[in-house]
């Protein structure tokens, strides 16, 4: 492999590479899009409930200018006056804050899905770090973001002066209007330049988004060293896999070693080899084969066995076929029935009891 290759980001990032990524709270968003949306609903709220709050407030202030002149002033009535005044303002605002701030949430939540982590706000010390800071500051990432800022704030200024151009135009029937007239001409000029600049700002975040989407993907690719060594965690320490399989191994063989002293016969050859073979007529359709072992294993099974009473026959022919051909828990395969069936045949024999009559 070309040493030059060993560095490159040229692998995709696996499974649990984006998901570390995600627990530390690193995804694709755009605040961009987030910004655009919140003041695309905000525009929109304003526009569909902006005319009919303008109108209440007027009755409200007029109601209290009109209580206020035909009484006596005194400070009693002018905190009443405010108090009622701020109480109406804050109750007529709170569904537009309210769903500004669902579509904020919705914004971010629309991007990036819940995220359930604490990472970001872990103290980062680095942070502080004047030098980096100056790095990122002037760094080619930094740049690109002052020169998309200063882009923006042009834009919106530009869309201002259009739409404020446009409506200069029609301020000369601004003299015959009322001044609730000039107030909803007003207030249609900022809902236009509003839905003008949400639009365009909207426009942009959509491209930031694509654009950092893209940036984290490339992010999270892998070098090919970073890849094995992803892999080679994700299967586990060789050692530690050695150790498993070893400590899976002494547990099969110590639940093994268990079922000796239920076999009914034990077939060796003598000293290599060991087979215990159990018969049930009610439980298995066949002999089946509880244990088995070669060397020491094949020793420690004669040696439960004897201690709990199991026969111990020698047939070398059998006791290899019965360790090549069966598994631990199967039965034994038709071709051996007539050589298992004369070994527990004498086994019986010699116990006194009566051959089943399936193994007969």
């Amino acid at each position: 492999m070309p040493e030059s290759d060993i560095g490159e980001k040229t692998e995709q990032p696996t499974p649990r590479r984006r998901r570390e990524a995600r627990e530390k709270g690193q995804v694709a968003k755009s605040n961009d899009l987030s910004v655009a949306l919140t003041l695309l609903g905000s525009v929109i709220l304003l526009h569909l409930a902006g005319a009919g709050l303008l109108h209440a407030l007027a009755l409200l202030t007029r109601k209290r200018l009109d209580s206020l002149a035909s009484g006596v002033t005194s400070p009693e009535t002018v905190r009443l006056f405010y108090g009622e005044s701020l109480l109406f303002i804050f109750s007529a605002a709170a569904p537009l804050l309210f769903g500004v701030l669902v579509i904020g949430v919705g914004g971010n939540l629309l991007q990036t899905g819940l995220i359930w982590t604490a990472e970001p706000l872990k103290p980062d010390l680095s942070r502080l770090d004047p030098i980096k800071g100056l790095g990122r500051l002037v760094s080619k990432r930094g740049l690109v973001r002052l020169l998309v800022s200063i882009f923006k704030v042009a834009l919106i200024a530009a869309i201002a002066w259009v739409t404020i151009k446009d409506g200069i135009e029609s301020t000369a029937a601004l003299v015959d209007l009322s001044p609730a007239g000039i107030i909803t001409f007003g207030g249609r000029m900022v809902i236009v330049m509003g839905y003008r600049v949400a639009a365009a700002l909207l426009l942009l975040a959509l491209v930031d988004f694509g654009f950092q989407r893209w940036q984290y993907e490339k992010d999270l690719m892998m070098t090919r060293q970073e890849l094995r060594d992803e892999l080679k965690r994700m299967e586990g320490d060789p050692l530690t896999r050695e150790r498993r399989r070893r400590m899976q191994r002494e547990i099969a063989a110590q639940r093994m070693m268990q079922k000796v002293p239920q076999a009914d016969v034990v077939v060796t050859n003598p000293t290599q080899l060991a087979v215990a073979v159990q018969y049930e007529p009610e439980e298995m359709a066949a002999p089946t084969c509880v244990a088995k072992g070669a060397g020491h294993v094949a020793a420690r099974i004669r040696e439960i066995a004897a201690g709990a009473g199991v026969p111990i026959v020698e047939n070398k022919p059998v006791a290899r076929l019965l360790y090549r051909k069966v598994e631990v828990g199967a039965e034994i395969p038709v071709e051996l029935y007539q050589a298992v069936a004369e070994i527990l045949a004498y086994v019986y024999r010699v116990k006194g009891k009566t051959l089943p009559e399936a193994v007969a």
